[in-house]
């Protein structure tokens, strides 16, 4: 069977980092076969909620990059792209997972895949440059009459998110050695 170059140009280019092997290798083994099997899941779905927004919106995918820091689709630029469209795009993969997370607990079935579903899509809609949030939120201010003042307040924002996670993570560390304390 002969496959067509008209075909194969129409398919677009797939890589995959070796960080992104290293990554998975590391899940397993960390991690019990069930949460990485939910994790990959939630990640498909959140994948798919992009590729059925970049569907409907007729534009094409140039390249899909498999790397540590998640699944990048590069679309071709111009074409049918429009400021809502490119936006629905990047917001439709969190939003991809909220409604798994919804479905799950409506069903009562897989409740750790539905939280993995639902931080997922939050963690997604971060303000930071290689999260559909920040990619969104480079949407809105690129080009704006006050440019130089969104990206003051939006460094601003992330700044105040990664205090509060550091923050949380002190306190998270505080309790588990209270916890170890008052075990033995």
């Amino acid at each position: 069977m002969i496959i067509s170059s008209r075909f194969l140009s129409k398919i677009p280019r797939i890589s995959a980092d070796f960080s992104f092997f290293v990554f998975t290798a590391l899940l397993f083994l960390f991690r019990d076969s069930k949460t990485v099997y939910g994790f990959i899941n939630v990640c498909i779905i959140h994948e798919l909620g992009h590729f059925a927004a970049i569907m409907f919106f007729g534009v094409k995918i140039k390249h899909i990059k498999l790397s540590f820091f998640g699944i990048c689709i590069e679309t071709e630029k111009g074409g049918r792209s429009t400021f809502f469209s490119s936006t629905a795009i990047l917001l439709s993969g969190p939003a991809a997972n909220i409604i798994l997370f919804i479905l799950l607990e409506l069903s009562k079935i897989h409740h750790d895949t539905a939280i993995l579903s639902l931080v997922t899509g939050i963690y997604n809609l971060l303000p930071f440059s290689s999260l559909d949030g920040g990619a969104a939120a480079e949407l809105f201010i690129t080009g704006s009459e006050h440019e130089r003042f969104y990206r003051i307040l939006l460094k601003i924002v992330r700044i105040l998110i990664v205090s509060i996670l550091i923050i949380i993570m002190m306190r998270e560390q505080q309790l588990y050695r209270l916890m170890q304390y008052l075990q033995m």
